[in-house]
């Protein structure tokens, strides 16, 4: 991706170019420029580079028109919120990261990063998030819609574990930093018994509760918790999923000693990551890979 791809990006996540256009029919120039306020020359650049990466079409001169990309972004919601988390979120935050590692070259505190930076924010990234209720629904909607690609999805997951040994209503399995719930919802939906416990900071569990199946209910609970205090809940199974990635060592250290308080004899504790080597994966760069 060039930085004109995201500058592009940006324009048309900012100015909401996907849901002014029609979703059957096309829109001028003219009038998106008049529906944003901005001036039309210069958003005419912006749309034109738009469709040279797939986002719309000119299917004839000044008339736009959605391209199966940009009609992505309006019919299925998480897929914009996904882009703004990207573009607002993350990509200013990389921009800063060799900034970050020349300032703390141990990089080793949760608030010694690009994001710090480019947030002007000493807040760690999730407190951060919390302390914006728009911000972090919005990164747990985009989290939502990356989980649902098929690199990240949730079957990855089912397939992982015997989930279906334990599957018995006296069972319960602690999302520990779940987010929303997107992961005990799926484990919920190919199970019939046991009971999940999602626990994250209270805006984002707040959120979580909104957006769950009202045939869930009964076996799908929110908690708000630090994973950084005592484990209060007792579980058969806690998971986390993608967690320890963000933290450095001694912080994941104090992640696993927090539960001990609440371990019960028997309990298991899944990590679930991606996992390297020690020596870079060429594949990829590989000739020979068909």
């Amino acid at each position: 991706m060039k930085f004109t791809d995201i500058l592009a990006l940006r324009a048309i996540y900012t100015l909401k170019l996907p849901q002014l256009v029609p979703l059957e029919g096309t829109f001028t120039y003219e009038q998106l420029a008049e529906a944003v306020k901005v001036n039309e020359l210069i958003l005419r650049r912006f749309v034109r580079y738009a469709i040279t990466i797939g986002l719309f079409t000119e299917p004839e001169p000044n008339q736009v028109a959605h391209s199966a990309a940009s009609r992505h972004l309006v019919e299925v919601p998480a897929a914009f919120d996904a882009l703004g988390m990207s573009i607002e979120e993350l990509a200013p935050a990389s921009q800063r990261a060799i900034e970050a590692l020349q300032r703390y070259p141990q990089a080793t505190e949760p608030n010694e990063t690009g994001y710090n930076i480019a947030h002007s924010t000493d807040l760690p990234f999730y407190r951060a998030l919390a302390q914006q209720p728009e911000r972090a629904r919005r990164f747990g909607a985009g989290m939502r819609y990356f989980t649902d690609r098929d690199n990240y999805d949730l079957r990855h997951l089912v397939a992982a574990f015997p989930w279906h040994d334990f599957d018995r209503s006296d069972f319960t399995v602690v999302d520990v930093g779940g987010g929303q719930g997107g992961v005990s919802k799926k484990l919920a939906s190919v199970t019939e018994h046991m009971h999940f416990i999602v626990q994250d900071l209270e805006g984002t569990i707040k959120d979580g509760i909104d957006v769950l199946p009202a045939e869930l209910k009964g076996r799908v609970k929110f908690m708000g918790h630090d994973f950084f205090t005592p484990q209060k809940a007792t579980g058969d199974v806690y998971l986390f999923r993608w967690i320890f990635h963000n933290w450095s060592d001694k912080y994941c250290q104090d992640i696993l000693r927090n539960l001990i308080p609440a371990l019960k004899h028997g309990a298991r504790v899944l990590l679930y990551e991606d996992e390297r080597g020690d020596a870079p994966e060429t594949r990829m760069s590989r000739r020979d890979v068909k």
